[in-house]
């Protein structure tokens, strides 16, 4: 019989072919061509790989877990409702598959770290890069070019000038090149910031390019790829997480919560939507994370509820 997968047009919308993905997976009984099949389909495209990382992350973190708990906070009274017996363990196989299959896939060129790590990583170039917490770089370094993919998160780069090999970052469908400099990028939920400390860069997106110099940053949204004109900027406040401070100047809720999740365990689920775009500003500290969020949670007039997989974010 035809995998389930297999049956599904690979072309279609990237986030329902990840969930059928998991749950090709979770039957347990996948075969040869059904593995090489999702496998060819993760390595085509990093956003792939996304989708299938948020499959296996809504999984473990459960729907009914969340309704639970939004039943709790409505109520306001302990909880009662337990996940039925089946589905707990059904939820255990799937992950377990899911985290079997993510870890026999081939990563080379892939440099990453963990949620709270930051990681100075000196390239093969001479180029120092900085990771922040839960981000990752993809190499693909040619003859002519040296081109780095921002696949999650944040990074900052010092970069060794080759006129031969120009430096290119590429992330959120636009591409940042180099021309002598250090500078930081942060992906972020629905889009990507360039700050430049020094020399300049140059971002090219969707019909549009501008260029930076020191003390100036861009924005772009995923949807359009164009960079905004180049504005004023604090390069050290934009490169604070490398020494344990991430800064919050106006940025959304949304955003906030993206960084300082990259910070800590578990994970932060904000519930409404309509809460994402609340603006924000303070500075949260590493060694202080659980209170920063605590501040931030305040600003924005949202509460928490955590419990030991998931931190739940809504409206106050």
């Amino acid at each position: 019989m035809d995998s389930p997968f297999l049956s599904f047009e690979t072309e279609g919308d990237r986030d329902a072919v990840a969930a059928r993905a998991v749950a090709v997976l979770a039957t347990g009984e996948v075969g040869d061509a059904e593995l090489t099949r999702i496998r060819e389909w993760l390595r085509a495209d990093v956003a792939h790989r996304e989708a299938f990382d948020r499959a296996r992350r809504a999984w473990a973190a459960s729907n009914a877990i969340i309704s639970a708990a939004r039943g709790a906070v409505d109520a306001r009274k302990p909880l009662h409702r337990r996940i039925p017996p089946r589905f707990a363990i059904g939820a255990g196989a799937l992950l377990a598959a899911c985290l079997v299959f993510v870890a026999i896939l081939p990563n080379r060129d892939l440099l990453s770290t963990g949620a709270g790590e930051v990681k100075r990583i000196d390239l093969p170039d001479g180029t120092v890069a900085w990771l922040d917490g839960a981000s990752a770089l993809r190499l693909d370094y040619g003859s002519d070019l040296r081109r780095v993919e921002l696949v999650r998160g944040r990074a900052s780069f010092s970069v060794r000038h080759d006129a031969n090999r120009p430096f290119e970052v590429a992330t959120q469908g636009a591409r940042a090149r180099d021309l002598g400099t250090e500078f930081s990028i942060n992906r972020t939920t629905d889009g990507a910031t360039l700050t430049v400390r020094e020399g300049i860069v140059r971002v090219d997106g969707q019909g549009a390019a501008v260029t930076l110099r020191a003390g100036e940053a861009t924005h772009w949204r995923t949807a359009e790829a164009v960079p905004a004109p180049a504005v004023p900027a604090d390069a050290d406040a934009a490169l604070s997480w490398r020494d344990g401070r991430l800064v919050f100047e106006r940025v959304t809720l949304e955003n906030a919560l993206d960084e300082i999740g990259r910070h800590r365990r578990p994970r932060l689920w904000l519930l409404d939507s309509a809460l994402a775009r609340r603006p924000v500003s303070g500075v949260v500290f590493d060694s202080r994370i659980e209170e920063g969020l605590d501040t931030v949670a305040a600003g924005a007039n949202v509460r928490l509820v955590r419990l030991p997989f998931v931190t739940l974010v809504f409206g106050g």
